[in-house]
């Protein structure tokens, strides 16, 4: 399970595409019971399938290498994302010139996904910031304690930043940092046992349907971002469930062309989610195009699908004449 396969690819491509849907979604029928689908797992399932694919480290040069080769690849790109925001953010009038460096040096501090906290905002890449830390800490705490206990110190310290949640945000969103931490636990387990888990796999599928669909009837809307888990222990067994289920879907159809085309997704899940962050749909595409409702969300996740196809047609060219020219 820590290679690359296709059922993996397919939720990562279910969580990116819904994760473009849940940026583009307006009042319309459906749009509440779509949005409580789509946040009841599309962040934390992509922390759970990096549990899914990371082998635990007990070699301090092996875990410095792997956190240094994943700032190369998320944490630059991340920082080059932000100054693209914020002078978006500064041509549409929303910012002033004067802020700019101060609007990316705040915004890359706190890491903060609204600037409801009276800071400024890192938009979408709160997640990669978190993603890096929740890594480091994953790495750190699995060595000195193992696996298997770890889920404990994840446990007890995710309750803890919960309880405290509508008071304090940390800097580099840290209070996040041991939730995230707990659902790569949950997925390095259901790797550790997954064989397991496949004999019994339809029961459970069973059970946890009934259990997301349950807490879809409640309402229960989380929203990791902004740091909305009501009832702790209830949003973490239906967010545990939610995933399952779209778990056990993404088995199901791994031979389909859904299923590829999903897979594709999934294995472009960094440059949609910069291409979501980027395009600003939600300035220009209401102030110029004045969608609305379905046609603004259609809209939207199109033209960056759209974008998305450029760049890997892009990308594969480029490749080709690096080829050519080596040759």
């Amino acid at each position: 399970m820590v290679k690359r396969i296709q059922w993996v690819d397919i939720v990562k491509g279910i969580a990116i595409l819904s994760m473009v849907i849940g940026h583009s979604l307006q009042n319309f029928p459906g749009g509440r019971l779509l949005t409580l689908l789509i946040y009841s797992f599309h962040m934390p399932i992509f922390f759970i399938m990096s549990g899914v694919t990371t082998k635990t480290l007990t070699d301090n040069k092996k875990i410095l290498f792997k956190l240094i080769k994943l700032a190369k690849k998320i944490l630059i790109p991340t920082v080059i994302i932000v100054v693209i925001c914020t002078l978006e953010r500064i041509y549409f009038h929303i910012y002033s010139w004067s802020m700019f460096w101060k609007a990316i040096g705040n915004a890359l501090l706190y890491a903060q996904p609204t600037d409801a906290r009276g800071n400024f905002t890192i938009d979408a890449m709160w997640f990669l910031v978190v993603f890096f830390w929740s890594k480091a800490f994953f790495y750190l705490v699995t060595k000195i304690v193992g696996l298997d206990y770890s889920g404990v110190v994840f446990g007890v310290l995710a309750y803890i930043c919960y309880c405290f949640a509508d008071k304090v945000w940390l800097i580099q969103s840290w209070d996040l940092v041991p939730v995230a931490s707990l659902f790569m636990w949950l997925g390095a387990e259901l790797r550790k046992n997954f064989a397991n888990i496949q004999k019994y796999q339809v029961g459970i599928f069973l059970v946890a349907f009934i259990i997301w669909i349950w807490g879809l009837q409640q309402q229960i809307r989380i929203d990791m971002a902004i740091r909305v888990f009501p009832d702790f222990i209830v949003s973490i067994i239906f967010i545990v469930c939610a995933s399952f289920c779209v778990i056990y879907f993404s088995e199901g159809i791994s031979n389909t062309r859904l299923g590829k085309f999903l897979a594709f997704s999934g294995r472009e899940t960094l440059p949609l989610l910069y291409i979501n962050t980027i395009d600003f749909f939600w300035v220009w595409g209401i102030k110029n195009l004045e969608l609305k409702g379905y046609y603004y969300t259609l809209t939207r996740v199109s033209l960056d699908l759209l974008l998305l196809f450029a760049w890997v047609l892009v990308v594969k060219l480029y490749r080709k004449m690096r080829e050519k020219k080596r040759g």
